[in-house]
């Protein structure tokens, strides 16, 4: 999994949530889009292992962003807009030996990253700092529309575009903006109650990251003098799913002998390590703060030909937000 692929996985859609009582000891957790702008701080870190023939190869990403949030007032069939645009991005890559850092506040880092010359990942990084990006919502927060994200891919170079182009298409962030505005069970709740989801990511050639989760409500708490919902969360199953080979060949490409490309399957993954919560504030109904920590691990088997190679994957995905009061 390579950094391009991780970062343009690593962005999510922030809401706004607002919650109602229903009745005693019960709560329904609804979300609303007030007209306003808020500002979040977002880092996330992808660790991956793949150990074959004895031998481990690790590559890391860690990004942190500050993201303003704004949504607009509704029109008159109740649709309101909600634009993204990124303040600040900071991403570290490592890949066995290799590293690489950007700053989006550093001039020099932006300057070297547009340069025609510049390497693919540098200039992937910085077309995200400097994309905006926006959802039409409707009354009940569906999401009608995703605009803007695939302008990231304009600024790369082909085949880069091409191997990311499923990961910026609008049909998919929009499902993606969808899950993220719409986490919470559709039922009064009590402090115990429990809901699940699944959700989908999409990596490197197609491959997909599948996760089935599991939301706890905890109930109401105190946090800084300021009355809270804390909903906890944690993953229940993972799989990576990889694409029919067919679905994955060029067609521009020379005709080649499919059993001499490598291709790898993926067992089933262990969850080893699950853990998160959503904190909502009470009194103004914005999330306040989140964070997920994840470990998976399972078995791979790289095949070259007729010739079968196992081995092992080891996942570590954490991810964590918080609104920053200005």
């Amino acid at each position: 999994m390579r950094a391009a692929s991780m970062i343009a996985c690593s962005t999510a859609v922030l809401a706004v949530i607002a919650c109602s009582g229903t009745a005693a000891a019960q709560v329904v957790l609804r979300q609303r889009c007030e007209p306003g702008s808020v500002t979040y701080e977002t880092t996330g870190a992808v660790r991956q292992r793949v150990s074959l023939l004895g031998q481990t190869v690790d590559s890391s990403i860690d990004q942190a962003m500050t993201l303003e949030v704004t949504t607009g007032a509704p029109n008159e069939r109740g649709d309101r807009e909600i634009a993204y645009r990124p303040r600040r991005l900071t991403i570290s890559t490592r890949s066995g030996d290799e590293r690489l850092a950007f700053d989006s506040a550093d001039p020099d880092d932006l300057r070297s990253a547009r340069q025609e010359d510049a390497a693919s990942t540098l200039r992937l990084f910085a077309a995200l700092a400097e994309a905006t990006w926006s959802l039409t919502v409707d009354e009940s927060l569906s999401v009608r529309e995703f605009r803007g994200r695939e302008r990231v891919l304009d600024g790369l170079d082909p085949d880069t575009a091409r191997g990311l182009a499923p990961q910026f298409e609008p049909e998919y962030l929009r499902r993606q903006a969808q899950e993220e505005l719409q986490p919470f069970a559709d039922r009064p709740v009590r402090p115990g109650d429990r809901w699940r989801r699944s959700r989908e990511q999409l990596l490197e050639g197609g491959v997909t990251l599948r996760i089935d989760e599991e939301f706890r409500y905890v109930g109401e708490i105190d946090a800084a003098g300021e009355r809270q919902h804390q909903v906890d969360w944690r993953c229940v199953a993972a799989r990576l799913v990889v694409p029919d080979p067919e679905s994955n060949v060029d067609a521009d490409a020379p005709a080649r002998d499919a059993a001499t490309q490598p291709t790898i399957d993926y067992g089933t993954l262990r969850v080893v390590e699950s853990r998160g919560e959503l904190r909502l504030s009470q009194a103004s109904g914005r999330i306040e703060s989140s964070e997920r920590h994840l470990v998976l691990t399972g078995p791979l088997t790289l095949r070259l030909g007729e010739r079968q190679i196992e081995g092992t994957v080891d996942l570590t995905l954490d991810e964590r937000q918080r609104r920053i009061i200005e």
